[in-house]
């Protein structure tokens, strides 16, 4: 008998809401050591981004309040000391944390309060009994496997014991009727975000072929799976359809023709808000890397939203958003490069300077690397730095990848501390993320052309001036 109805949980509202908070309030008590704090929570609405905090606990007792810029219940992760658990985030709710942190252990005694209290107590009792979280164990099996073929049969186990502990827990404790139902659709979109993803992932950063593709690696997709407006909120399922659509994209080997094909897929397999959804973060993935191409697409797309409340905020945000005008001196830095030395923007004045923000696990980023170092070889022995910055990454990924793909560039490292310093300078909300910058250390254009795009020819003609 499962015990699901639980009148006390309130439904949320699923109306994608922009400019809405969450509110965590960390209550703590007795703490006996300094702890460290991280949490995080993405958004479907593209342009609000990932939200990501580390932070600490001081020794004592105090509150702790920490605000989440989500448009729509979504998952988040909380930790401390590197143990934590999925939470649940509702716009405009605050979740109330109550915790004795008078043991090593930070999760010995601990309380939630709040609407949504139950629920967060299943996330937390999930993180124990299956020692990972689901969403961890998936991300690493797509590195660990050898082959797609083992990590599909992986991926089988993972969620047949994902749903069988969810099931056996209703039959211990109560849940909301329309939680079991979002969970289960969670525990789906998830699993398909993953599965789809790790085949982007292999490709570009494992370098497997498109042979190394199972044939029957997509036979969980479905139409019903592809066109569920119920959950277009969810940003799993948002994931699953972008990678599953490049999937199609690259089969049909359509390489110059992404911004006309996507959305013709799109068209082609989802409907009413799942289409409004993704269109909205496509045009903000162009909107951010590629900003003619976006307003084209959206002059082209925009009567075609259902909902233009929030595409509306998206449009406008882009346009206000690169503050960093022409003629503005370039904001300064001081990085290591591979030689652990630092480099200082200053240091290439009298240069053209094309400036790349990049990470790791970015794999746009990577698909420029090539032709990062083909601008390098075309400007040899002229005026020209190309300055690659990666910023979210270890230092070790950073090498790794910068030895995979033996760039040429100036190539830095950003610490966190310059990390957020220069991504809110230069007003990075897309990666990669271009700069071009004259030699008097002025910017001619803060997110300009990408290598694959009119790079050359802008570099070129600012030398001509």
């Amino acid at each position: 008998m499962l015990f699901s109805v639980c009148c006390a949980q309130t439904k949320p509202s699923f109306t994608i809401k922009p400019n809405s908070k969450a509110v965590l309030q960390i209550s703590y008590r007795h703490n006996i050591k300094v702890r460290q704090l991280f949490t995080y929570s993405n958004n479907v609405l593209p342009y609000l981004g990932d939200f990501r905090r580390e932070d600490s606990l001081p020794i004592g007792t105090n509150d702790k309040y920490i605000h989440y810029e989500i448009a729509s219940p979504q998952n988040g992760y909380l930790a401390l000391d590197h143990l934590g658990a999925t939470i649940y985030l509702v716009p405009s709710d605050t979740l109330v944390l109550t915790i004795d942190l008078s043991q090593d252990n930070p999760w010995q005694k601990y309380q939630f309060k709040g609407t949504y209290a139950r629920i967060n107590q299943y996330y937390f009792d999930q993180a124990r009994a299956l020692k990972s979280l689901p969403m961890h164990t998936r991300a690493q099996l797509a590195n660990q496997m050898p082959t797609l073929a083992i990590y599909q049969q992986k991926m089988d186990s993972l969620l047949k014991v994902e749903l069988a502990y969810f099931e056996s827990y209703l039959t211990k404790h109560s849940l909301p009727l329309w939680f079991v139902q979002k969970e289960k659709q969670q525990i789906r979109y998830s699993d398909a975000a993953y599965r789809t993803n790790a085949v982007t992932y292999r490709r570009f950063i494992k370098m497997d072929s498109a042979n190394a593709v199972p044939k029957n690696y997509y036979h969980f997709v479905s139409p019903s799976l592809l066109n569920d407006p119920s959950a277009a909120h969810l940003v799993d399922y948002q994931h699953f359809l972008t990678d599953y659509f490049f999937h199609l994209y690259f089969q049909q080997k359509r390489v110059k023709e992404a911004a006309n094909y996507l959305p013709i897929l799109a068209s082609t397999y989802v409907s009413g808000l799942s289409w409004d959804i993704f269109m909205a973060r496509l045009l903000s993935e162009y909107l951010a890397g590629l900003p003619t191409s976006g307003e084209q697409m959206l002059a082209k797309y925009y009567p075609k939203f259902t909902d233009k409340r929030w595409i509306n905020q998206l449009r406008d945000y882009y346009r206000d958003a690169y503050t960093l005008k022409p003629g503005e001196l370039a904001p300064n830095f001081a990085l290591e490069d591979h030689l652990d030395s630092l480099a200082y923007l200053k240091d290439f004045r009298g240069q053209v300077i094309y400036l790349s923000f990049w990470f790791t696990g970015c794999a746009p980023c990577r698909q420029e690397m090539p032709l990062e170092n083909e601008l390098v070889k075309y400007f040899e022995g002229k005026p020209v730095r190309i300055v690659n910055i990666c910023v979210r990454s270890s230092q070790a990924d950073w090498a790794k990848v910068s030895k995979l793909y033996n760039l040429q560039t100036v190539n830095l490292y950003a610490n966190k501390a310059w990390e957020s310093t220069l991504i809110s300078k230069y007003n990075v909300k897309a990666y990669p993320h271009y700069v071009l910058i004259d030699q008097e250390g002025k910017i001619v254009k803060n997110n300009c052309s990408r290598p694959s795009g009119n790079a050359k020819a802008e570099i070129a003609a600012l030398l001509k001036q």
